[in-house]
């Protein structure tokens, strides 16, 4: 099981770098579950594509980096910017998801696998 985005099946214009990843998770799982077909494989790949989760990804994304990169000592305008661009994208759906974290999602996962 690989997990996506709706931005892997949808580009958006605000946040390319991370829709080209999602995309290519998609592409990657489509490709490994046809190959595994022909095979007549009893391994079988999937990818969740969820819509907006609540997550603080926006404020927590540079927790991965090494301690050797310098964290920004202020937020840049294009930080700000994206956060804006990120809140106006998700408050359509923020009624109907808002209420789903990472957890609930892995567990619908699960059982629906």
């Amino acid at each position: 099981m690989n997990t996506a985005s709706n931005s892997g099946l949808v580009m958006n214009s605000y946040s390319v770098p991370y829709g080209v990843s999602k995309h290519a998770v998609v592409a990657l799982s489509e490709s490994l579950h046809l190959e595994l077909m022909q095979r007549d494989s009893r391994v079988n790949v999937s990818v969740l594509c969820p819509g907006p989760v609540f997550t603080d990804i926006l404020n927590a994304s540079q927790r991965n980096l090494p301690e050797s990169v310098p964290m920004p000592l202020a937020e840049t305008p294009e930080q700000t910017l994206l956060k804006k661009a990120y809140q106006i994208y998700i408050e359509p759906f923020s009624s109907l998801f808002w209420d789903f974290s990472p957890r609930d999602i892995c567990i619908m996962m699960f059982s629906l696998a």
